[in-house]
Parts: structure tokens; C-alpha cells; sequence
């Protein structure tokens, strides 16, 4: 106490004056945290897989199909990647994939793949889907549907 005036001295406050502001202190610490962390994944991105087919037909029941991909935002440390190309069944579902996969070198995170399937009729090339990963990490990409590429 203040001899002078009767009134606590100011080093009596002291204890709550700091544990106040500690507290204060990691509440704000706690937002910073909060707030950067949901700033860093919302700007995260998913890798992604586009394909296209080129479609031209081999005779009376079999249709050549070239399929070309893209792959984006793949993580930077792989360097390739693999997908598989699957027809889809009348209710949607992929039948087994072609056993030829669609393979690429990766750079930064993008790279393109292409190769060519017969698809016999009456099958169509674009009722299809391609999945795969990207590696060394076996980061999934996909599914995705092809899309007709313009002739």
C-alpha cells in the first residue's frame, strides 16, 4: 500500500497486469496461428489429370483412340507419373483398365503423356475415365473423363 494516499501501489497490480497480458499475448499468438494455417490450405492445390481423345476409326468395329494428358499441381519433389485409361459399363462403372498405361516425366509439378488404344465398337472412347498417381509420393490423380478433342 501507498503510504499517501491508502491506495495499492502499483507493484501489488503488477501480478495481474502480466498474467493479463500474458494471456492477451497467446490469444494473439493462437490467431496468428489460426489464421496462417487456413491461409496456407486454402491456397494448397490439388493435382490434377486432363485428358483428350483423338478419335479415328480402324476399319468397320474398331475405333483407334490417341489419348493425351496433362497433369498439373502434382507435388514438386515427383518426377513421373502413371495413368491407366478405362472404359466405363453401362451404369457407369470403369471395366478393367488397358493395359497400356499413359506415362510421363514430371517438371515443377506438370508433365504430358500420350498413347494410343482400339476400342471395339460399339464402345465409345469418350465413355471413359483415367486415374493414376504421381510418383515417388503415389500422389492420386483423377478419375477424370477424357474429353473429345475437335478432329
Amino acid at each position: 500500500m501507498d503510504a499517501t494516499s491508502g491506495r495499492p501501489s502499483r507493484r501489488q497490480n503488477n501480478p495481474f497486469r502480466s498474467a493479463s497480458t500474458v494471456v492477451i499475448g497467446g490469444l494473439l499468438i493462437l490467431l496468428a496461428m489460426l489464421v496462417g494455417g487456413c491461409a496456407s490450405s486454402s491456397s494448397a492445390t490439388t493435382p490434377q489429370a486432363r485428358c483428350a481423345v483423338h478419335i479415328a476409326p480402324n476399319g468397320v468395329d474398331v475405333i483407334q483412340t490417341a489419348l493425351q494428358c496433362t497433369v498439373t499441381n502434382a507435388p514438386q519433389r515427383d518426377t513421373r507419373f502413371t495413368l491407366h485409361y478405362a472404359l466405363l459399363d453401362d451404369a457407369g462403372k470403369p471395366l478393367p483398365a488397358f493395359d497400356a498405361t499413359c506415362e510421363g516425366a514430371l517438371a515443377h509439378g506438370t508433365g504430358t503423356c500420350q498413347q494410343t488404344y482400339s476400342v471395339v465398337a460399339p464402345k465409345s472412347p469418350t465413355d471413359s475415365q483415367v486415374s493414376g498417381e504421381s510418383l515417388p509420393s503415389h500422389t492420386s490423380l483423377g478419375p477424370a473423363t477424357p474429353t473429345e478433342a475437335p478432329a
